[in-house]
């Protein structure tokens, strides 16, 4: 079968991800010339009193990054089951039965970050992994997939 992603692992790639999202937002950030907090999704932690046509040129950059930040995980996900993070720390997305997930899978999981990540820097999806069997989070388990380890996916597939 596979052997599910260590925590530490998961937590690790997840970081990496987030990284490559928050250095392209501020690229975005600084292609509209605005504050890179309006690409980063930190628009309400400003205390800028501006007018309302410059609030309404910075929320461009915070709507393509926001499909920006969608968009990345579902077509990486779904084209190669696995991101930039995941790949660094030897990662794979398959579905629960073991045979590698698609676009349906990506984008459930997607959708179900926001479920995740709640109240706070994805402490809900880390209670949900550390209270499930094969390390799933919410949304792993709404598109019945599980992060595993590259090599175990590898060594099933050669041994077929």
């Amino acid at each position: 079968m596979f052997v599910p992603a260590p925590l530490g692992r998961r937590i690790t790639g997840g970081i990496i991800d987030y990284v490559v999202l928050m250095l392209l937002a501020i690229v975005i950030a600084l292609i509209f010339g605005c504050d890179w907090r309006y690409a980063t999704f930190f628009t309400f932690v400003t205390s800028n009193s501006s007018t309302s046509l410059i609030t309404q040129i910075q929320i461009i950059p915070t709507i393509i990054s926001a499909i920006l930040y969608l968009g990345y995980f579902i077509i990486f996900e779904g084209i190669a089951r696995t991101s930039v993070g995941k790949t660094l720390m030897s990662m794979t997305i398959v579905k629960e039965d073991g045979n590698p997930i698609g676009f349906r899978e990506a984008i459930i999981r997607t959708l179900f970050r926001g479920i995740d990540g709640a109240p706070l820097w994805y402490i809900t999806g880390l209670i949900v992994i550390l209270l499930s069997p094969t390390r799933q989070r919410i949304g792993d388990h709404a598109g019945q997939a599980v992060v595993v380890e590259k090599a175990t996916v590898e060594n099933k597939r050669s041994l077929a």
